[in-house]
């Protein structure tokens, strides 16, 4: 959560005292009643893992914020918005379109940072062109989320950015940690029942637990069987890590991998997993934050990319027990397993 500063306080307390239509329109709050937003199968329990995620809807003009409630999701709010010029993906430099995906916020500037005329009071940037995009050949730079001065229309479209009020950048900005919360861009939301959530999200999880397990077997074609043949990570191709992992695999007498409960975002073919881990073995013991990239290969989804990035091993070993991925995986099961009887 970000500290506003003593002049932005000052902002807040002139935005809503101006009545600005404009500024009131942008404000407005209003229920999703429409089920579950597809791009977001679970986001984070602990202290570590994000619980908010913002989500863009072009379709709609809207900025919704939505929150982890126990193994649901729950609806905080929505701003107004503009995006792009031009409609569709964005695919090159320049083309004035907004890009659709998953990203996620790196930095915050505000003040002598940015023009206020152009930006508004804030704005946050975004790690566009993400691991999808660059290898999908897809360029630009440039693209944040930001606020426009109440005099200028939100409907002037934008360069590619996401753009709110002042007043509603600085809301948002109480939902934001930077490098740990997404803003997924689509064109249209779609909304998922609570079954089909709970089903799109068991597959996940049920997959993330077998690729663990093969690690931890050290059964190399078991594990190597989830990574896709366009992996690529570490300057190591899909064969290259598989030598890798198997010269792991007999230097160590064991190995053992405990993983938490993960935040788990889909878009299209696209899936990013993010979870703390503790990787142990007779020789090493590390604590980090994991993120797999995934692409759909007909029903099961395959390791295109990994990422790892050291924690803090107190906090992370915290969190590891309190949200174990064995505990969702039990819960859901014990779900699973319990009658289910028809409304007469």
């Amino acid at each position: 959560m970000l500290r506003k500063r003593g002049f932005l306080d000052f902002l807040i307390a002139t935005l809503f005292a101006s009545g600005s239509a404009i500024a009131d329109s942008s404000a407005q709050i209003a229920p999703q009643t429409s089920g579950i937003p597809s791009p977001v199968l679970r986001l984070g329990e602990g202290s570590f893992l994000p619980k908010h995620v913002l989500l863009v809807d072009k379709s709609k003009r809207k900025v919704t914020v939505w929150r982890s409630n126990g193994n649901a999701l729950e609806f905080i709010s929505e701003a107004e918005s503009d995006f792009g010029k031009r409609e569709g993906d964005k695919r090159h430099v320049n083309d004035l379109r907004t890009p659709e995906g998953i990203y996620f916020f790196e930095s915050m500037l505000e003040g002598q940072q940015i023009s206020f005329d152009l930006y508004g009071v804030r704005a946050f940037t975004t790690n566009y062109p993400n691991l999808f995009d660059r290898r999908l050949g897809k360029t630009g730079s440039g693209i944040w989320l930001h606020a426009i001065p109440d005099t200028e229309s939100l409907e002037r479209g934008s360069r590619g950015c996401v753009v709110v009020r002042n007043k509603s950048i600085l809301d948002l900005s109480k939902f934001i940690d930077l490098k740990r919360t997404a803003l997924i861009i689509v064109d249209e939301l779609h909304y998922l029942t609570a079954n089909e959530y709970q089903n799109k999200q068991q597959m996940i999880v049920d997959r993330l637990q077998s690729w663990k397990s093969a690690w931890e077997a050290k059964d190399i074609d078991d594990y190597i069987s989830f990574y896709s043949e366009q992996f690529k990570s570490m300057k190591m191709d899909r064969e290259r890590w598989k030598v890798f992992k198997q010269a792991l695999n007999k230097k160590y007498n064991f190995i053992k991998v405990e993983i938490s409960q993960p935040i788990i975002y889909e878009f299209r073919d696209q899936i990013v997993v993010q979870f703390l881990q503790k990787y142990s073995s007779d020789g090493n013991e590390d604590f980090g934050l994991k993120t797999l990239y995934m692409q759909r290969d007909g029903e099961n989804p395959q390791i295109i990319a990994e990422e790892w990035e050291a924690v803090d091993s107190e906090q992370a070993g915290q969190e590891l027990v309190q949200y174990p991925l064995e505990k969702i995986s039990s819960s859901q099961a014990s779900r699973r397993e319990r009658p289910s009887f028809a409304r007469q």
